[in-house]
């Protein structure tokens, strides 16, 4: 069974594709072109697919023959280099991608704890 984990360079990423190939998944994941987090993944037996979350070209590539997705990749950094917007399109816009593209297909989101700050600007 073929398994899409997105964002397997992430925080956890490595950790459930670890777990999927040693249980006999075939494991692929989605990673940025030039993604420098490449290299804890690669003792593991995966096929890593450069694309964008956001863009449903890449996103439809990483999938073709994927009867799973994992979806773990979200930008999160506080005061990182995105904005408002880019965490939209990241966080909200790349789940529904997936989710479109496989329809009555397993899908599993995960997520961590996230904390939102408000200001007068942001509501």
């Amino acid at each position: 069974m073929q398994v899409l984990i997105t964002g397997i360079t992430g925080r956890v990423g490595a950790y459930p594709a670890q777990t999927l190939t040693n249980d006999g998944y075939q494991v692929r994941g989605l990673v940025w072109a030039g993604d420098p987090n490449t290299e804890r993944l690669e003792e593991l037996p995966i096929d890593l697919v450069e694309g964008d979350l956001t863009n449903v070209e890449d996103v439809r590539h990483a999938m073709k023959g994927i009867e799973i997705v994992c979806h773990l990749g979200a930008a999160f950094q506080v005061g990182g280099p995105f904005t408002h917007d880019d965490y939209f399109q990241i966080n909200v816009g790349g789940i529904l991608i997936c989710w479109k593209l496989l329809p009555n297909k397993k899908f599993s989101i995960f997520s961590l704890p996230v904390l939102m700050l408000f200001t007068k600007s942001t509501q």
